[in-house]
């Protein structure tokens, strides 16, 4: 039983000191933490104290064990204060009063342990023990009265723990000496702090308690228990003390190893094998390849890498072969001019692979150099797909931007030769009655349509495909004083479009083929003419605000069902289309013989605040 004990007390101090380790180093604050802290270090000075003195009785002179056992007992009449405020600290705070009873009867029981100690009494003191268990039995029936609902059964469960641990150990009736006579439950008893380090981890490190406790505290466990079974086998009747000095000689073995085997392995590559830090090299590699902008630069940057990486004189690029379909990533050769070969495995071909050039002295690849050449394939071959499949999206865009750019580009060549030319032999039979009839007005005739000509051909260059509202309003003026001079007294024409909308971003030539059609269909069949009004507003929109301009003729008028149709005309499709590519749509209202309201919607986008409108060039 006193084997099971040092392995137990070896358990409790793992435990612990893992609480403490994670309370400091998971940055809680200090509220939070310190009464983690406390419970981690009572309980590791509690564990301490019965490994010294009760499971290794002659590690200490009398008098030193009794200070020491009295020591640990009074750490161990902390642990119900610590792990009660642990319990509620964050959740339900605990109250100013409870926590000085709970502190001051700890305090209290841990100064007459000491006391007794001192003074020759027994040591554990039985009735400092029995009033502490008391009086946090006490404060543990008022805290889960007084909280309902989860904090409630977490500070019963937390405290009850807590408070098994101090009884456990007084009804077990522990002396300052050994007791041989023990059995199995008393020894269990003995340890009963070890559940509350348990259950506080989980209450507040469940992830890392996982993570710390069931990988690395259970394999430590084992190697404890492994230590203790062997020293008991090959020293059976050896004293306690010489167990526990195997044990911890084992454990340390055990857990420098690792590291020990690492910085081993690094001296030899530093000094004897003359090769880089490979950790370092490996950043190095990996940024370099990452930093390539392009194909053969990734692959450039691989070569010089891998030389690096494996200390082998050259490393040269090939196209791999079409049948390395599921072979090794790193082929090392017995024998044969190459010194190793290394697959990139790109998802798509070209696949590429580096040769890497036999070493001077014959030395060939160590295991960790393939494990190595494997991780830098998989980066390499990330890295070219990631660049292929980049240049692959530029190439799809740059098509893209063709093609829209063409379609824009032909769109407004159809928009240059949509001026209807009935419109121009028209203009030109009335500059020619005007000159004998008009001298002045075919002239002021003439620069208007000079005027529309050269904004038709400007604004509808190729790759444009904005303009603003106040230019298609210059160039409506121009095209209606030209048709007012055809048309005389039988056409009215009004413009109600503000200046501030002069600056809103329109498609070019979005208004002309409009009016065009409100004068020739609406206006021109009508004997006595009529009126055509563009009214420019803005409303706000399901999007956002918008821009409305209507079309209104008092002509003719049509159905509005046969101008939707397909091939209903060239001017309203081809306007219909390119409101759609900017988000806006067209709306006729008509009624026959009295008129008709084309009405243009488009989200308000400005291009250049306070640009005047454009005048047209009247002498």
């Amino acid at each position: 039983m006193q084997t099971l004990n040092i392995i137990l007390c070896c358990l409790g101090l793992l435990l612990y000191g893992l609480l403490g380790a994670m309370a400091l180093r998971q940055g809680r604050v200090a509220e939070r933490s310190a009464p983690l802290v406390g419970a981690a270090v009572s309980g590791v000075f509690w564990h301490l104290s019965t490994l010294l003195v009760i499971d290794a009785p002659g590690a200490l002179s009398p008098a030193a064990s009794r200070v020491a056992l009295a020591a640990g007992l009074a750490a161990l009449g902390f642990l119900p204060a610590f792990s009660l405020e642990a319990a509620v600290t964050g959740r339900a705070p605990m109250g100013r009063g409870l926590r000085t009873a709970a502190y001051g009867a700890s305090i209290l029981a841990g100064a007459a342990q000491l006391a007794a100690a001192a003074g020759g009494g027994a040591v554990p003191a039985r009735l400092p023990l029995l009033l502490l268990v008391g009086a946090h039995t006490t404060l543990l029936v008022v805290l889960v009265v007084g909280r309902r609902g989860r904090d409630a059964t977490r500070i019963a469960r937390i405290a009850g723990l807590a408070l098994f641990a101090l009884s456990a150990l007084h009804f077990a009736g522990h002396g300052a000496g050994p007791e041989p006579e023990m059995g199995v439950f008393e020894v269990l008893a003995h340890h009963a702090a070890i559940p509350l380090a348990v259950a506080l981890l989980l209450q507040d490190f469940p992830f890392a308690f996982a993570d710390l406790f069931l990988k690395r505290a259970a394999r430590l466990t084992g190697l404890t228990a492994l230590a203790a079974g062997g020293a008991m086998l090959l020293l059976p009747g050896a004293d306690a003390t010489v167990t526990v000095a195997i044990v911890g000689v084992s454990l340390g073995v055990a857990l420098v190893a690792p590291r020990l085997g690492r910085a081993i392995d690094r001296g030899v590559d530093r000094l004897w094998l003359a090769r880089p830090d490979l950790a370092t090299a490996q950043a190095e590699f990996a940024a370099g390849v990452a930093g390539a902008e392009d194909e053969a630069g990734v692959l450039d940057a691989a070569a010089r890498g891998v030389a690096h990486l494996t200390g082998q004189p050259s490393v040269r690029i090939e196209r791999a072969p079409a049948d390395v379909v599921g072979a090794p990533l790193v082929t090392v050769p017995a024998a044969g001019r190459d010194g190793g070969v290394v697959q990139i495995p790109t998802l798509e071909p070209p696949t590429w692979r580096l040769v890497i050039q036999p070493a001077l002295d014959g030395r060939r690849l160590l295991s960790d150099e393939v494990a190595l050449l494997e991780g830098a394939a998989r980066t390499i071959a990330r890295r070219l797909d990631a660049l292929r499949h980049e240049r692959e999206r530029r190439e799809a865009a740059a098509r893209e931007e063709q093609i829209r750019r063409l379609a824009t580009e032909a769109e407004l060549r159809a928009l240059r030769a949509q001026l209807n030319p009935h419109f121009l032999f028209n203009a030109l039979t009335t500059l020619g009655w005007l000159m004998d009839e008009a001298p002045e007005r075919a002239k002021a005739t003439l620069y208007r349509l000079t005027s529309l000509l050269r904004a038709v051909l400007g604004r509808t260059a190729p790759g444009d495909d904005g303009g603003t509202l106040g230019d298609e309003v210059a160039l409506l003026e121009d095209y209606l004083a030209i048709e007012q001079a055809r048309f005389e007294e039988r056409l009215v024409t009004e413009i109600d479009v503000p200046e501030a909308l002069d600056t809103v971003v329109v498609p070019p030539l979005l208004l002309q083929p409009l009016v065009e059609n409100a004068i020739k269909h609406g206006i021109s069949p009508r004997r006595e003419g009529g009126t055509v009004r563009v009214l420019a507003r803005t409303h706000a929109g399901p999007a956002g605000e918008e821009l409305h301009v209507h079309v209104i003729d008092t002509g003719a008028g049509f159905d509005p069902g046969a101008a939707a149709a397909p091939g209903a005309g060239v001017g309203l499709s081809n306007v219909r289309g390119r409101l759609a590519g900017h988000g806006g749509r067209l709306e006729i209202a008509s009624h026959p013989g009295r008129g008709t309201d084309v009405r243009i919607v488009l989200p308000l986008q400005r291009r250049r605040p306070g640009v005047a409108r454009s005048a047209a060039p009247i002498p």
